[in-house]
Formats: structure tokens, C-alpha cells, sequence
């Protein structure tokens, strides 16, 4: 879906702006690279109204990556008001009448007109991430006996709680919490329900005493949300894999039922939700309302590579309906280009690059003062200045700096 080769018929979510605001009236750009005629590409709309938009072609230039030629057509979307949701797919259709070709491969593109600025506490935002398998056992308990990395250590909500006036006096006014829900893994990322706490760790009634004692400290805490994935033992898959006729069937994403499976990475304790299906967006959204209305001020997004542009824009819409204020930031492993592209849907994305330069520099001495002040230049002109970029040493997924 973020390819960035552009053979075939492609849209990449090329708008400009990226994220169109009740001002603008976006022009939005496909390329065609086809070994048949094009006689017309369309902008097929379905929000707000259904409508068909004709594109025109501006150019035609040689592709040297795929040797072939390509052309680029163009088309200016109407201006919407502010809070409005625009949906669409792009359609070619052949000269000699045969079907249509649909876009990076039939996929819906999505955006919300909003003026998407920074909410005003998330600009002097210090950030702890806390691990809570790792962090503080609580309740005077001592640290588990273990022998491997992945064991369980007894890390609690409890002791987070005890720690706060800790995390406060370091200077943090941010808490990233890592995933907390019934997993059996020790980082909590093998979620088996999205409502609930793992017990091992504590109760509802601990992560609501939680969030009021951080807010009391004038610290806010943000919710770790993976929306690419769930655990292997959660329910819904458990009925999947077990029934063919599984109302939770399409829930995933099969290869050949009910052994072959897409899986993060190909974890198969990991498998992949289909993030296009109607029943796995109310899920996965109801439940990110759920701990917002709970009290958690925003969301550090999972992933975001895997479900596509369309399901962020919607995130961002029931976001936005719950909890206006809160921040988004993504983890987005890629080129600056693909991490921008996500602008609208979330504040911004964890600066991966700048974590690089800066152990590159500091840790390994493979890049001089220099280089790393050049590098900066470049990357703040790159980026606009409305678009968040947490930075960051290092993490969970990472050697320690």
C-alpha cells in the first residue's frame, strides 16, 4: 500500500495539501504506468455525497526505475467544511471498454477537514514510558525470581502508582503506558481483550486510581494502542480458527483456513486483523473511546504501516468525537515521506531518523558534529513546523543508548 515504485495505477494518497482544511480545495494526483490506453481516470466520491470527478492528464514523463512511460492526472477537489469526512476510490477506464482498473489496488482514501494543530499541552510535553511488567513490583512486594528476559518480572499498576511523585519530580508531565491488557506475555503486546486489565498487573479500579494520582501531579497519560493486530488467544480468533463459519471469520486474514494465516512478521502467536472489515473498526475504536473516556489524553499508535490510510483517518474521526484535545503520535518506520503522509490523521510520528543521527554521533562516533548539524537543518526544513515529532534515545524495541 506505501509502495513507493510507481508501476501500475497509483494514488498514494497524493494530496496537497496532505491534510486539506476548510480553506483549501486539495489537488489530488494519480499516476498511470499501464501497457494498455487509459481513456479517462475518475475520482469516484462516496462522502460527504456520492459524485463522479474526471481527472485530466498533465504530463507524461519515462520512468527509468520501471522503463516504461508514465503519466500523471490531476483533479481539484471541491472545498468542504470543517468536519467534514471525503471518501473516495480512482478509477481508470480502458479505451476499449474492458473493466476498470482501481487504484493501488481498490483501496479507499480518506481525510477529514480539520485545522489538525498540536493540542496546546502536548507542546511542553516530557514523555516517561513506563513497561509495566518492569517498572515497579508495589505494594512492597519484591521482584519476581527470573532466569530470561522474556519471563515475567511483577511489575504492577500499584507500583506505578507509589512512583508517580518519582516520574513528577524527574520533570515528566507525560506518561506513555505500554500495553496493559490480559496478555500472557511479559510486554503486553499479545492482547486477548481491549476492554479489560490484565490481572496480573492490577484492576480497573487501579488504572482509574492511576490516571486521577497522575492528573493530580499534572501528569497525562497516554494510551498504547496497536490496531494492526491481536494476540493469538484472543476469543475472536479462538472462535475463527475453530469455526469456518466463525462470525468472526473475516475478522482476519486468511491464506488457506484455518492453518495458514497472515501474522505480524510472521508471529503466529501475532495474527493480522483486516482492518477493512466493518466489525474490526467499531472494535478497535470503541475501544480506544473507552479508555479516553476512562481518562487517558491520547494515543501512541502501533504500526501504523500495516492498516491503511483509510482506517487512521477514521481513528482520527472517533478520536476527535470523544476527546478533541487529545494527542496522536505514530510509529512510523519509513522515509520522512511516508511518515508525512500521514498528516491529518495523526499529530505526527516518533522521530525514528533523529534516533538514528543521534546514537550514530554520540553512541557509535560514525557521524561527526558536523554531519549531524547538517542533518538537522535539513530535517527541520523538510518537516512543517506544525507536524509532531517525539523524540527519543531509545526503547522497548531497541538496545538500551
Amino acid at each position: 500500500y506505501m509502495q513507493e515504485q510507481t508501476a501500475g495505477f497509483t494514488h498514494h494518497n497524493q494530496l496537497q495539501p496532505l491534510a486539506p482544511g476548510p480553506q483549501d480545495a486539495p489537488l489530488l494526483t494519480a499516476t498511470v504506468a499501464l501497457n494498455q490506453q487509459i481513456a479517462q481516470v475518475e475520482c469516484v466520491l462516496s462522502a460527504p455525497k456520492t459524485a463522479v470527478l474526471p481527472l485530466t492528464p498533465v504530463k507524461t514523463e519515462w520512468d527509468l526505475l520501471n522503463w516504461t512511460y508514465r503519466q500523471t492526472w490531476q483533479v481539484m477537489l471541491p472545498q468542504q467544511p470543517a468536519g467534514t469526512l471525503v471518501r473516495y476510490r480512482l478509477r481508470a477506464c480502458p479505451v476499449d471498454g474492458s473493466e476498470p482498473l482501481w487504484a493501488d489496488d481498490g483501496a479507499t482514501f480518506s481525510y477529514l477537514v480539520d485545522e489538525v494543530s498540536l493540542p496546546a499541552w502536548a507542546k511542553d510535553a516530557i514523555v516517561y514510558q513506563i513497561f509495566p511488567d518492569r517498572f515497579a513490583p508495589g505494594n512492597g512486594r519484591s521482584w519476581n525470581n527470573v532466569n530470561h528476559l522474556s519471563d515475567i518480572y511483577g511489575g504492577t499498576l500499584r507500583g506505578i502508582i507509589e512512583k508517580l511523585d518519582y516520574v513528577a519530580d524527574l520533570g515528566f508531565n507525560v506518561i506513555w503506558l505500554n500495553p496493559f491488557f490480559p496478555d500472557d506475555s511479559h510486554h503486553g503486546y499479545h492482547a486477548t481483550d481491549h476492554f479489560s486489565v490484565n490481572p496480573r498487573l492490577g484492576s480497573m479500579a487501579d488504572i482509574e486510581e492511576l490516571i486521577a494520582e497522575a492528573h493530580k501531579r499534572g501528569i497525562r497519560l497516554l494510551l498504547d494502542f496497536v490496531g494492526n493486530h491481536v494476540g493469538s488467544e484472543h476469543p475472536y480468533f479462538q472462535d475463527a480458527l475453530a469455526h469456518r463459519d466463525s462470525p468472526y471469520h473475516d475478522w482476519f486474514r486468511w491464506r488457506s483456513w484455518p492453518d495458514d494465516y497472515v501474522a505480524y512478521y510472521e508471529v503466529k502467536e501475532l495474527p493480522e486483523l483486516n482492518t477493512e472489515n466493518a466489525g474490526v473498526r467499531d472494535y478497535m475504536f470503541r475501544s480506544v473511546q473507552f479508555w479516553l473516556e476512562k481518562g487517558f489524553d491520547g494515543l501512541r499508535i502501533d504500526y501504523t504501516l500495516g492498516p491503511s490510510h483509510d482506517f487512521w483517518t477514521m481513528l482520527r474521526a472517533a478520536v476527535r468525537d470523544c476527546k478533541p484535545d487529545a494527542w496522536m503520535f505514530g510509529e512510523t518506520v519509513h522515509t520522512p515521506q511516508t511518515q508525512l503522509s500521514y498528516d491529518g490523521r495523526f499529530h505526527g510520528n516518533l522521530d525514528f531518523l533523529l534516533a538514528q543521527k543521534l546514537r550514530d554521533t554520540f553512541a557509535f562516533n560514525t557521524m561527526n558534529v558536523a554531519e549531524f548539524d547538517a542533518f538537522l537543518h535539513l530535517h527541520e526544513t523538510f518537516f512543517p513546523a506544525h507536524v509532531s515529532r517525539p523524540s527519543f534515545l531509545d526503547n522497548h524495541d531497541m538496545n538500551r543508548f
